[in-house]
């Protein structure tokens, strides 16, 4: 009997005594988008678009006062509507072919401004044409762009520049004025607080010592001239090159950079970066000897360090009609998607070349 006492109190004990708590449901935060992997993804949505012959899911990529800057002498464009009806004229031809565009090969640097609000990237990708009955075609564009937050976890351009390169021989071989179209005019349009951009610019263009000084050493610097050869990424590597040879290229310069058309320009919203782009006439000798070539299309973008603004990018290009974008040959291509065959460092043209 006793026993059967004890045991019923020690059931009731149990049953009544107070329950542990519950334990606390540990809440894992989503660890903050990464920028850089977003700048990428909204770059291959835009390939993904174009291999899919289907450029108006490219409107959501693009501010709506977006500047760009195509292939062709007459290709630039200010609004999104002119862009998406330009890349169907373009596109058409394949889609009625049963052609197919594949981009086969990309790299792209992307350098984010303080604050990680505005951010740019270069991308030198390799693009397959494929035909039915005939060998492919092989291009190697050059693209630079300027971007900008539109949400927390995207990003839209709002100044693009594509081209492909163009032999220096054939630029400066005698008559190429009457063979190259120049580019279409660039309308002014300075935007707020910008005008420091325009000046250092000029600056730039007037002496290249200004501009080797006031080039970034960040990785993601890129340096693309008029010439299939004129590629140089890395600021520091650039300025390495450059600097020991500075006096010497400013003794043998004789070319003189003017701005032609233009400029645009444009900060981004919080300011940490923006953008110039312009054409530039470009005269080569002095006095009687001296000679003007068709002009240039030119995009800088710069990025605000430690209260200086400093050169981030600087893509130029010539506006080309079909018959003079050259093809690239399959040897040429990289052998290797995620090792690219970059070869030795560029050297620094005599002539001018990508550091104009």
């Amino acid at each position: 009997m006793k026993t059967s006492r004890f045991l019923l109190i020690c059931l009731l004990a149990l049953v009544t005594c107070a329950k542990p708590p519950p334990p606390k449901k540990v809440v894992i935060e989503d660890a903050p988008p990464d920028p850089t992997g977003q700048a990428k993804k909204m770059l291959k949505d835009a390939y993904d678009a174009i291999e899919a012959l289907e450029p108006e899911k490219l409107d959501k990529l693009m501010n709506d006062d977006v500047t760009v800057f195509g292939l062709g002498p007459n290709d630039y464009f200010t609004t999104p509507g002119a862009v998406l009806e330009h890349l169907r004229t373009e596109l058409l031809p394949y889609g009625l072919r049963g052609d197919k565009l594949k981009v086969i090969y990309s790299k792209p640097r992307i350098g984010l401004a303080d604050g990680d609000r505005s951010a740019w990237l270069h991308d030198l990708p390799r693009f397959e044409r494929v035909r039915q009955g005939r060998p492919s075609q092989y291009w190697s564009p050059r693209i630079t762009a300027h971007l900008v937050r539109s949400g927390k976890e995207t990003w839209a351009v709002d100044m693009v520049h594509v081209s492909l390169g163009f032999p220096d021989t054939d630029l400066y071989a005698a008559g190429s004025e009457k063979k190259l179209i120049p580019p279409a005019e660039v309308a002014p349009k300075v935007g707020p607080d910008s005008e420091q951009l325009i000046g250092l610019t000029k600056r730039m263009l007037e002496d290249i010592a200004v501009k080797v000084d006031r080039v970034s050493d960040l990785d993601a610097v890129a340096l693309l001239g008029t010439d299939q050869a004129d590629v140089f990424e890395g600021g520091k590597a650039f300025k390495d090159l450059v600097k020991p040879q500075l006096a010497q290229i400013k003794k043998s310069n004789t070319f003189v950079y003017k701005i032609d058309g233009g400029p645009r320009s444009k900060l981004a919203p919080r300011g940490k970066s923006g953008w110039v782009a312009a054409t530039v006439r470009l005269t080569v000798g002095a006095g009687k000897k001296a000679r003007t070539l068709v002009p240039f299309r030119a995009l800088w973008i710069f990025a605000e360090e430690k209260g200086v603004w400093n050169l981030v990018s600087d893509h130029q290009s010539l506006g080309l009609k079909p018959d003079q974008r050259a093809a690239t040959k399959e040897e040429d291509l990289p052998k290797s998607v995620d090792v690219p065959d970059a070869g030795p460092p560029a050297p620094v043209p005599s002539d001018g070349g990508l550091i104009r």
